[in-house]
């Protein structure tokens, strides 16, 4: 009866971990982005203009060049509003 009990409570713990990851994982996914975010604007980057391959890199994105449907939607003076994803 004893090693049914320990049996049960590691299952439970297990249990308990693994449910706690899972939920915690996607609501700090989706804490921060949603698929609904209607005013999405695609950068490409032309591979042939970058001569190695890089990571964490900075590239230079100018904001005026952008049409004005985003400058209407960004809402935030200091730009905090404006998110960069990969497309995956």
């Amino acid at each position: 009866m004893k090693r049914f009990r320990k049996i049960l409570a590691l299952i439970l713990m297990v249990l308990v971990v693994v449910l706690f990851t899972l939920f915690r994982t996607k609501k700090t996914e989706a804490a921060w982005y949603s698929d609904t975010w209607g005013f999405r604007i695609k950068l490409t980057i032309d591979n042939t203009k970058v001569d190695a391959d890089l990571t964490d890199f900075p590239v230079y994105v100018n904001l005026s060049l952008l049409p004005g449907l985003f400058h209407s939607h960004v809402n935030q003076t200091d730009a905090r509003d404006i998110r960069v994803t990969k497309s995956d």
